[in-house]
């Protein structure tokens, strides 16, 4: 008997090396039997594939078994397909697995379906002996540990599969040559580890949470990333819960930067940080942007509530490490962006509103603000009542099986509205530039602190004597970043876009409004930065910067336009606010400096896959807007206004 096997990807990005699927197959081939019995073919797509093209697709693969990875993202678009393919071939075999359906097969098993299995815990072990069951004459998934199934109308869960120890007993995917040597991958993702000390409540990475850290083999690891760099992959995505947790990480980061100067590839690379060593996090951030792989690095600390921290397993993370790690980053000028949850069990709008001023106020270069969702599986679903936890679902989406969180014992629904509006003016006043200067000067002069004048331009935003402007950017934050919370990566980017690019000019108009109705506007030092900060504002794009009108500025003198920035002459006092605001983007001592704009920027036009992939490009410069922003600098800047 011999079989043809499927295994189905469905990212949210285009071109990934499907590595789950290449682990299934690797594995399973160890035994003799279904290497010479079975054909392998890997499927992947996106999230945003037309739903009756992929039905379509995988139907006419005639696969023996389709072997779906299951994840929050993507599991109802899978639900959607798997009842497809039944119904259009109801003999084939179908087998679930990922961290989001493992443990609910009542929930995505159908009793009138006995071909429809699912795999709890790690799958390759299940999936190798799931393979022999159906190879066999008469299959009996009893026989199979970690599967559920329906038997005669009856859940059957088996024993569980033990844990991989030694993960080098997976053969590499990439050495055993499983991936195509035709196909273009545009990023590849790659673990070295598996398991997490750690137990945040709302987490199930790798469904190995507060769990023992088992490894591959060092040489193995370096082999791997060698085959990413040989095959010119430009994007790298290191999947392990902590990178920076072992000694040995220091190591692979160097060999990743050995394989950059050797083959030219990757171009960049992601990871998550550890959570309690900075120094060797640092360490190997510095590595990897002295090496020019680095775009920005990730600092999770998801809340600085130490009363939402102890609610949500985090207590033992030390946010001491969060401002070594600042610091360190600081002082090797390499991008940052600190992630926070929103709203995690404990927080108030205060302690949010206190959080922003505490991570900006200690130089964070940007945030990030997530939705909190409740995902399969982990802890925090056993605390809903306990915790208050209020749920909607997005009926519109026809993707993913997210679960909102919009309200907890201490958050209300318009607190949880309020603490949207607060995120999306930190997102235009300190990420993009908008009013980084002003904002700077006004909380450390203790004036007003960051998160109360976010605040304030959120209320500023919901006035109803408002000018088109304003109205136009409160209609986009209302109409269009809300609703795609589901899909945060898509919502920045488009948030970015609009900001940045679209409609650069109404955002000027909105951000003079702002500030000329607040109580510290008669400040000479605000007007000057808030005019630093007209020319100063994040352009997400390579092209030339616009022409600015001349009553736009008292203070500061634009003396000539230039197709990448402004030479502007600057009073002595402004300066002084300025180099200390600025830090290392500013180096001048005259009067007269030279901003320039043009940094790491793509132009539009060069985006291949449309909208979607520019708004993808909007999100990651927004995370690397330390070396985004302008530079001010005065260097021949004297000759040439002479």
């Amino acid at each position: 008997m011999s079989l043809k096997i499927v295994t189905v990807t469905i990212d949210v990005l285009p071109a990934v090396v499907p590595l789950v699927a290449g682990y299934l197959q690797s594995y399973a081939c160890l035994d003799p039997e279904i290497k010479a019995d079975c054909e392998f073919e890997a499927y992947s797509c996106t999230t945003t594939i037309d739903f009756d093209e992929m039905c379509s697709e995988l139907e006419a693969k005639n696969a023996d078994i389709y072997a779906f990875s299951c994840y929050c993202w993507n599991s109802k678009l899978v639900r959607r397909v798997v009842e497809s393919l039944m119904k259009a071939r109801p003999d084939t075999h179908i087998i679930l697995g990922g961290p989001q359906v493992m443990n609910h097969g009542r929930n995505y098993l159908d009793p009138k379906r006995p071909h429809l299995v699912l795999c709890n815990g790690e799958g390759e072990k299940t999936f190798r002996y799931y393979v022999r069951e159906v190879l066999s004459e008469n299959p009996d998934y009893h026989n199979v540990k970690g599967l559920s199934f329906y038997h005669d109308g009856e859940l059957i869960d088996t024993a569980p599969e033990d844990r991989i120890v030694d993960l080098d007993e997976i053969p590499s995917p990439f050495q055993t040559g499983v991936f195509s040597n035709d196909a273009f991958y545009a990023m590849c993702f790659l673990e070295t580890n598996r398991g997490c000390p750690f137990k945040c409540t709302y987490c199930y990475w790798g469904a190995a949470v507060g769990a023992k850290v088992n490894k591959m083999g060092h040489d193995r690891v370096k082999e791997d990333m060698t085959w990413i760099a040989k095959r010119n992959i430009p994007c790298l995505f290191l999947v392990d819960a902590n990178w920076g947790m072992l000694q040995r990480d220091v190591e692979l980061t160097e060999h990743i930067a050995a394989c950059r100067k050797n083959y030219g590839f990757p171009f960049e690379v992601h990871f998550q940080s550890a959570k309690n060593s900075p120094a060797r996090v640092s360490q190997i951030s510095k590595i990897l942007a002295d090496n020019g792989l680095l775009g920005a690095a990730s600092i999770a600390i998801q809340s600085m509530s130490d009363v939402a921290l102890d609610k949500v397993g985090r207590s033992n993370i030390k946010k001491s490490t969060y401002k070594i790690h600042q610091e360190n980053l600081d002082n090797y000028d390499i991008n940052s962006y600190v992630e926070l949850l929103w709203p995690l069990p404990g927080e108030t709008l205060e302690s949010f509103r206190n959080g922003l001023s505490d991570v900006c106020g200690s130089r964070a270069d940007s945030l990030i603000i997530y939705p909190l969702l409740l995902i399969n599986n982990c802890e925090l679903n056993e605390n809903r009542e306990k915790f208050g936890l209020v749920l909607a679902e997005d009926d519109s989406n026809m993707v993913g099986e997210d679960q909102l969180i919009i309200g907890t014992n201490e958050v209300s629904l318009d607190d949880y509205e309020k603490g949207w509006g607060i995120a999306f003016a930190m997102v235009l006043l300190h990420n993009l530039r908008g009013l980084y200067c002003v904002a700077n000067y006004l909380h450390h002069s203790r004036i007003r602190r960051y998160g109360d004048l976010f605040d304030d331009f959120a209320h500023f935003l919901t006035i109803a004597s408002r000018s088109p402007s304003t109205a136009r950017i409160a209609e986009f934050l209302t109409t269009v970043f809300q609703p795609l919370r589901y899909d945060m990566v898509q919502a920045y980017g488009r948030l970015v876009h609009f900001l940045c690019h679209e409609d650069r000019t109404a955002v000027d108009t909105c951000l003079r409004e702002f500030v000329s109705s607040q109580p510290w506007w008669n400040d000479a030092t605000v007007q000057a930065l808030f005019e630093a900060d007209l020319l100063n504002r994040v352009y997400v794009y390579a092209g030339p910067v616009r022409e600015l009108e001349s009553d736009a500025f008292t203070h500061l003198q634009v003396l000539a336009t230039e197709e990448t920035g402004y030479v502007v002459s600057v009073p002595l006092a402004v300066q002084t606010h300025l180099k200390r605001i600025l830090g290392q983007r500013m180096n001048f001592v005259g009067g007269v400096t030279r901003i320039k704009h043009a940094q790491k920027q793509q132009p539009l036009s060069d985006m291949p896959y449309g909208s979607s992939w520019h708004w993808n490009y909007c999100s990651f410069r927004m995370i690397t807007s330390r070396h985004l922003a302008a530079t001010w600098d005065d260097t021949l800047v004297a000759a040439k206004v002479a």
